[in-house]
Order: structure tokens, then C-alpha cells, then sequence
């Protein structure tokens, strides 16, 4: 809003020096004008020292040079006003017309001129990317920002900034694959670099549906040997082993992350995970090895304080899977349930990877399998449960995939298990 806002007054300022010389042309013209008068009076006093000569030398009479003396004030009088109203037409229509189109002309052609060699793109980019900053931005700003820097990209292809906000812009947006391009485009520009690694790895993590593949597996030890205290890195790989029922492994990655000096909700959030990964190994908390008895004691203390793991028991949903005996799958063939928000961004908040063979099945979707501790289920009211059946293997949806949607799951309400029915 500022950047509008000066645009518009410097408008306004270079406006007004072409337009109040024309309104205001007095000062113009003062001198031309002052002239001309003085001129007129001398030659009315002149005039008038002749008459009193003329009429003590007796050559004219009183009436005479009474008559004469009102003719010679009458012209100058009329001399004033004739100078007067020339001045004053200066001012007239025509030349505020004149003022009024030079005026916008200034305006108009400063705009045109700022459109073709200022950085009006880069402005709007700058302020749209602001929406980046929210955890749950509106689509709508997210959408406009994409189509900004994909029209930035193609007269500027090697603008590291622009790719590194798209990769983000589109990580928001759910197309985790556009997001992984991006960053591999941007990895290509500034070669190794370890932020830029770690988002790249988070865009591929996010378009498995939170499944770590073996080449990720390989790129996320190679960025935490050298930054070993990478959170996010450790937040996936934690989050990993929390899918595989590795409570140890989870507890040591969650430690490693906090021992980089987290603050704040993110190491509210890291403590949570530990509770939970040492309920999950089944550890009591003096147990971990690099915590002593008192410290172990205050972060259980400070778990137990958070308001979301107050919440963990409200942030699970039950779920009754089931296949259609129509569907020819083989046992093998790969079965998603995705927990999601309603009505915001697509980025799944947790995800459970089963087979057809382990199908029908009860389970639970819970804050254990979130993808990022950050965002977990008892933090949202309202969410919708996704059942796929992945004839690919691929966590995106396919042709040919099937899929079940159950919207307005509301986590608080929740009393039976959600029915899901894989059909054809």
C-alpha cells in the first residue's frame, strides 16, 4: 500500500508544476504588466503639468482645462482596466484546458514510461510473496503469485529468487512435483547449497506422500553432514520413524534437532514428538541417554504444559477401510488413506501407506502420523479422509486410480469409526 501511495503523490507533485502556472499565472506576467502602467501614469503626469502650464499661461480657460483634466483621468482609468482584463484572459478556459491535458500527459506518460523500464513485476512479487508467510494461505494469493513468477521466469530464466519462491509457491499450493522441478532448477543455478538442498528434499518427501525414498534417504545424511542439526531434515526423518514404529530412532533425531538451539513452537513441537516417540518405545524419560534426570523431568514438564499435546487424544480419527469384492487388485497393490484440511491447501496432513492385502482393516489416523509436527491433526476442526487405491504405486492420483472422499469430518464429534468403501 505505501509503494502506491508515494507513486501516487510524486504523480500529483509533477502534476501540479505543469498545471499552476496556469491558474496562477500572475507572477508571470507582474513585470510586463507593472511596466506598462508606470508608463501610462508618467505620461499622465506629464500631460497634466502641460495642462497647468496651458492654463496659467491663460491659454485655456477653467472649464477648458477642467474638460481637458477629466478626458486626460477618464483615458488612463480606462487604460488600467484595458491591462487589467488582458491579464486576467491569460487565466481563461483555453489555458486551463492546456493545463488539465499537460497535466495528465505528465501523469500518463511517467506511468507508461515505469511500466516498460521500472520493476513493477518484481514489486507485486515481492509483496504477494508475503502470503508464503501464513500456514494456511488463500489459495486465490497463492495462485496469483505462481502466474507472477512463471511470467517473471520467462524473460528471466536465471533468477534464483524467483525459482526459490516458486518451489515454496507451489510446495503451499499441494503440486509437490512442480514444487521438486523448481528447486532442481534452482539447485542447478547455485549448485551445492544447503538450504536449498533441504527444500528440494522436502518438495520430493511431500510428493511421496511423506514416504522418504532411498534416494532422498541418501540426499538427507549427505545435507546433515554438514548441518547437523538440520530441523527440518530431522522433522521428516523423525517423522519416518515414528511410520515405522522406531520410537529410538524418532527420539534421537527429535534430540539432535533440539540440540540445534529450536525455539519457540517448533521446539514445543520437537518435545511433543519425544513424549510421544518415548510412549511409542515404550522409554521412560530418565532413560535418554543425553538428557539428565532433571532435565528429562522439565521437558516433561513443558510437554505437558503445550496445548497441543493436551490434544493428541483429540487428534486421531478411526477408520474402517474396505475393498469392493468386484475390484481385481493384486494383494500387493498399494493403498493410501490421506488425512487433509478442509477447504485449504491439498498438502495431506497425515498419511498411512497399506496394501489391498491388509484389506478390510480398522485403523487410526493421529497425530503419530503427521507429516510435519508442526501441523497436526488436533489442530484443526475440520478435515476429509482420502482412501486410494494405487495401481502405479505412486502416491498422486493416477489413471485408473480409485479413490473414496469423506468430507466435514469433524475430529471433536467423533463417537463411531469413518466407513470408507473402495469401489469401482
Amino acid at each position: 500500500m505505501s509503494f502506491y501511495f508515494w507513486v501516487c503523490l510524486l504523480l500529483i507533485l509533477a502534476a501540479g508544476f505543469v498545471v499552476i502556472p496556469y491558474f496562477f499565472p500572475s507572477a508571470a506576467f507582474s513585470i510586463e504588466t507593472s511596466a506598462q502602467m508606470h508608463g501610462n501614469i508618467g505620461l499622465y503626469e506629464a500631460r497634466l503639468i502641460e495642462l497647468e502650464e496651458e492654463f496659467e499661461s491663460e491659454l485655456l480657460s477653467m472649464a477648458e482645462y477642467q474638460q481637458l483634466k477629466e478626458e486626460l483621468g477618464l483615458s488612463l482609468l480606462s487604460d488600467t482596466r484595458q491591462l487589467s482584463a488582458g491579464h486576467k484572459r491569460t487565466g481563461a478556459m483555453p489555458y486551463r484546458l492546456l493545463a488539465i491535458s499537460s497535466a495528465v500527459l505528465v501523469c500518463v506518460a511517467s506511468w507508461l514510461f515505469y511500466l516498460e523500464q521500472g520493476a513493477w513485476a518484481e514489486v507485486e512479487i515481492q509483496q504477494m510473496s508475503k502470503v508464503l508467510d501464513a500456514q494456511s494461505p488463500e489459495p486465490q494469493k497463492v495462485n496469483r503469485l505462481v502466474q507472477l513468477l512463471d511470467a517473471r521466469l520467462i524473460s528471466h530464466p536465471e533468477d534464483t529468487g524467483a525459482w526459490y519462491l516458486l518451489g515454496h509457491a507451489h510446495m503451499k499450493r499441494g503440486t509437490f512435483s512442480q514444487s521438486v522441478k523448481a528447486f532442481s532448477k534452482l539447485k542447478s543455478l547455485v549448485g551445492h547449497d544447503v538450504n536449498i538442498e533441504t527444500s528440494l528434499v522436502q518438495a520430493k518427501y511431500l510428493a511421496a506422500d511423506g514416504q522418504i525414498t532411498a534416494q532422498n534417504r541418501e540426499a538427507m545424511q549427505s545435507i546433515l553432514k554438514r548441518a547437523p542439526h538440520q530441523s527440518i531434515i530431522l522433522e521428516m526423518l523423525a517423522i519416518q520413524a515414528f511410520q515405522d514404529q522406531d520410537g529410538e530412532a524418532a527420539v534421537k533425531y527429535l534430540q539432535q534437532g533440539l540440540a540445534g538451539g529450536l525455539s519457540g513452537a517448533k521446539a514445543a513441537s520437537f518435545r511433543s514428538g519425544i513424549q510421544r516417540a518415548r510412549e511409542l518405545a515404550g522409554m521412560d524419560s530418565i532413560q535418554v541417554t543425553d538428557m539428565s534426570k532433571k532435565q528429562a523431568a522439565g521437558a516433561r514438564h513443558r510437554t505437558k504444559s503445550f496445548p497441543g499435546v493436551a490434544q493428541v487424544q483429540a487428534g486421531r480419527v478411526s477408520i474402517h477401510l474396505s475393498l469392493d469384492a468386484s475390484i481385481e487388485a493384486s494383494p500387493d497393490t498399494v493403498v493410501f488413506v490421506i488425512a487433509r484440511e478442509q477447504g485449504g491447501m491439498p498438502m495431506p496432513l497425515a498419511v498411512k501407506r497399506l496394501k489391498v492385502g491388509d484389506l478390510p482393516i480398522e485403523l487410526e489416523l493421529s497425530d503419530a502420523d503427521a507429516m510435519m509436527p508442526s501441523r497436526l491433526l488436533s489442530q484443526f476442526e475440520k478435515i476429509e479422509l482420502v482412501a486410494r487405491l494405487s495401481f502405479s504405486g505412486q502416491p498422486s492420483l493416477q489413471t485408473g486410480d480409485l479413490e473414496v472422499l469423506q468430507s466435514d469430518v469433524q475430529l471433536a464429534h467423533l463417537v463411531e469409526p469413518i466407513v470408507l468403501r473402495l469401489e469401482p
